[in-house]
């Protein structure tokens, strides 16, 4: 007599269990997505223009930001009502900082951790290279500088000197124990690289891969975008065009020599040159200006996605540009939203 009642209690409580799992699967799906480090799933997209204000030139950077929608600047000579003002115009910025070299100059260059961690001086710069087999002691100094460009309003970071394993002026001055060769501490490189990104997404910071182009393979997935200097002049492009332009991922490119922007454009690179290069050949000349390889936006509310391709070369001219590569393409920058910029797929971690 109670066959009808048992029946019915048990339709009710699958009801009630299939709700309570939906729930819980919802509630579960709103906390990946909206905590901190769901931002990491954005990244700049292939056309974005940029400009390069934080480094390239003696003593820093200098570039014409109009119409380029990624600004680079110096994470500490960069107050935050300057970005603030940079992001109400449209842009989206990035903030330098060294990922992998103590400076002197810089205002927590006496945190006693670095202490451990300055080894060898970086040919060509007033830098230490870092030991990046001590990761306790790299995240005390790192965390505070990625914790600053989360505060001051950056939307990333771009940490420089992050392939100490490719240097002998860095891993050749390694001590207890000493290190013969880079690939003895390929891995370690690898682990801090991964930790930078990891970090860097937990503070909802986009992050770029400067350089260290050998691990690319095993870093593109985690970082947002790309930034490389000179990979044509070192005929060494094919892994950003495989993996980061491969993956939708921007590739901004510096060539301080003159490039070609009808080869860098054939790529899919972003790509910038100096107009005249200083005489160590590691920045532009003090007098020279940045030659874009493609044109400045008209709107800064897309990604560029209608703007023009420069389509001189400039190769084999004599530093000023030669050709027409000077941003002068057609088009006019015309883009659908800036999430077309940085492109946000929350449900791409799931799926």
């Amino acid at each position: 007599g109670n066959s009808f009642w048992d029946k019915e209690e048990g339709r009710i409580m699958a009801q009630q269990l299939r709700l309570g799992a939906f729930i819980f699967v919802a509630v579960a799906l709103l906390a990946v997505c909206c905590a901190p480090g769901a931002l990491a799933m954005r990244h700049i997209t292939v056309n974005a223009t940029w400009a390069l204000k934080a480094w390239g030139f003696p003593g820093g950077g200098k570039d014409n930001v109009d119409g380029m929608k990624v600004i680079d600047v110096d994470l500490f000579d960069t107050n935050a009502s300057q970005i603030a003002t940079y992001k109400q115009q449209g842009h989206i910025v990035l903030c330098y900082f060294s990922g992998g070299s103590w400076e002197s100059e810089r205002p927590d260059a006496d945190n006693p951790a670095w202490a451990n961690l300055k080894i060898g001086k970086m040919s060509g710069w007033d830098e230490l290279w870092l030991d990046i087999r001590d990761l306790t002691d790299l995240k005390t100094v790192m965390s505070p500088r990625m914790d600053l460009a989360a505060s001051k309003g950056c939307d990333g970071v771009e940490p420089d000197n992050i392939d100490c394993f490719d240097n002998s002026d860095c891993y050749g001055t390694m001590k207890n124990p000493t290190v013969s060769n880079g690939g003895q501490v390929k891995q370690a490189q690898l682990t801090y690289n991964l930790w930078l990104a990891s970090y860097a997404h937990s503070k909802d910071l986009l992050i770029a891969q400067k350089n260290c182009i050998d691990l690319i393979p095993q870093l593109y997935t985690s970082y947002d975008l790309a930034l490389n200097e000179q990979c044509q002049y070192f005929q060494e492009c094919d892994d950003y065009v495989t993996y980061f332009i491969g993956s939708g991922k921007a590739v901004f490119n510096v060539e301080y020599n003159p490039a070609s922007c009808t080869a860098s454009n054939q790529l899919g690179l972003r790509t910038k040159y100096c107009s005249a290069v200083s005489s160590d050949g590691n920045t532009c000349a003090s007098s020279a200006t940045w030659i874009d390889c493609f044109s400045k936006q008209s709107s800064l509310n897309g990604d560029g996605s209608g703007d023009g391709s420069a389509s001189g070369d400039g190769a084999g001219g004599d530093g000023d540009g030669g050709g027409s590569g000077d941003g002068g393409g057609s088009g006019d920058g015309s883009g659908d939203g800036e999430s077309d910029a940085w492109q946000y797929k929350p449900w791409s971690f799931f799926f």
